[in-house]
């Protein structure tokens, strides 16, 4: 099971009459009792979603951190979205500072923090399926 981080972004973006009902810190909470139900029931892959804090007393817990140089996530977002150069980079930046204050906020650490992870890898001249084999090795 694949949990992904584009979720939390729906948060941000909600309208409407119960849009008071979902606050950030239920959403953290809520999350939170999610994801420790999943991992207790079976092998996962989390993608963000705070999961190298929520799970980091879980027993096969394993945190990876993948990075890249601004340029790679420019051209990335570009060629998936379809949006100008411009448009990238004003993406990146407001969902950068949105994860950044809400890990920070939640799990009194930034994101960037490499001691938050036991696997740190530069996608920088990789292929997805490159950083995939990395993390099977390291797993091995």
């Amino acid at each position: 099971m694949t949990v992904g981080e584009d979720a939390a972004n729906s948060a941000a973006y909600y309208t409407g009459a119960d849009a008071d009902l979902l606050t950030t810190e239920a959403l953290f909470k809520a999350e939170k009792e999610i994801l420790m139900g999943i991992a207790e029931e079976e092998s996962c892959v989390i993608a963000g979603r705070s999961a190298f804090f929520i799970l980091n007393a879980h027993p096969n817990h394993l945190s990876v951190l993948i990075q890249a140089p601004i340029e790679y996530r420019i051209e990335r977002l570009m060629k998936k979205q379809k949006i100008s150069w411009k448009d990238a980079m004003k993406t990146i930046n407001k969902v950068d500072k949105m994860r950044e204050e809400y890990v920070k906020n939640y799990a009194n650490t930034s994101r960037y923090d490499s001691r938050n992870y036991d696997l740190v890898i530069n996608m920088d001249g990789k292929t997805e399926e490159q950083v995939a084999n990395l993390i099977l090795s390291y797993i091995d």
